[in-house]
């Protein structure tokens, strides 16, 4: 898993890779423009007019009215609001909505303020809850929901997404920007799968697989492509990637993994 020391694995390819694609569109990031007024747009977008003020440990801007605030950070021009700091984590409202309700919910506030492009199509829902099942204390008090995109028709996997958290009888308490805009850049060679396997063999990759695994079998190979949190100057494009699956055996019992390897020579990819 990420953080941890990754196994020496024996990677063998059962998987047919012989309808990917030679080549692939890379798209570069393009920047918002400036931070600062970036922040004050976002700001006035939420009615969070207070003092903006430039936070330099996180390279970024903060801003505070009364229980909502605003944090934008300048190297990856990624942002999040919080519309309500107290229902947001200590909300004792009676939550009854569905998960459908929340995607709902979601869309139609992200709709509202033009915040959803037609690209985050992959909607993903996850419990915010307080206590334990296991102690009898478990209370549901809200969805966190989850907007993936796709670009050129691919997943795009790393930090790419839009968060809304929904509590009580569907109120959004917080929104998150996490990605940046792209545009076509230029058609690149794809490295060959087989050099990307002799990579993944040599841990050159970003694995997800249980400590005890010593080997594994690919069953399924994709294309897709990488954002991660790095500023655009650091990392100008969105990185396509090979997205590998499959099985490993762990004293009899299947267990899956997946990885990702750079799909073009000369690159590589963060958490």
């Amino acid at each position: 898993m990420p953080g941890e020391e990754v196994p020496h694995v024996t990677y063998t390819l059962k998987a047919d890779a012989s309808n990917l694609p030679k080549q692939i569109l890379v798209y570069k990031f393009v920047g918002p423009g400036d931070p600062l007024t970036e922040t004050s747009k976002i700001s006035n977008i939420f009615g969070i007019e207070g003092e903006i003020k430039e936070q330099n440990v996180i390279k970024g801007y903060f801003v505070r009215k009364e229980n909502k605030n605003l944090q934008y950070y300048s190297d990856s021009h990624e942002w999040d609001v919080c519309l309500d700091e107290a229902e947001e984590s200590y909300s004792t409202e009676e939550f009854t909505i569905s998960k459908e309700e929340a995607i709902e919910v979601s869309k139609n506030f992200l709709a509202k303020y033009d915040l959803l492009p037609a690209e985050f199509d992959t909607v993903v829902v996850s419990e915010r809850s307080h206590g334990f099942k296991l102690t009898g204390d478990y209370k549901l008090i809200g969805y966190g929901v989850y907007f993936y995109r796709k670009v050129n028709s691919l997943k795009v996997y790393g930090v790419s997404r839009i968060i809304v958290e929904v509590r009580g009888e569907g109120k959004v308490v917080r929104v998150c920007n996490y990605y940046k805009e792209v545009e076509s850049y230029k058609i690149a060679e794809l490295k060959p799968v087989q050099n990307a396997i002799s990579e993944l063999n040599n841990n050159n990759a970003l694995i997800n697989i249980p400590q005890e695994a010593a080997s594994a079998s690919i069953e399924k190979i994709e294309l897709a492509y990488w954002e991660d949190t790095s500023s655009v100057e650091e990392q100008p494009y969105l990185q396509p990637v090979y997205v590998f699956t499959g099985t490993t055996i762990i004293d009899g019992i299947p267990y899956q993994f997946n990885a990702f390897v750079p799909a073009i020579e000369g690159v590589s990819i963060k958490e």
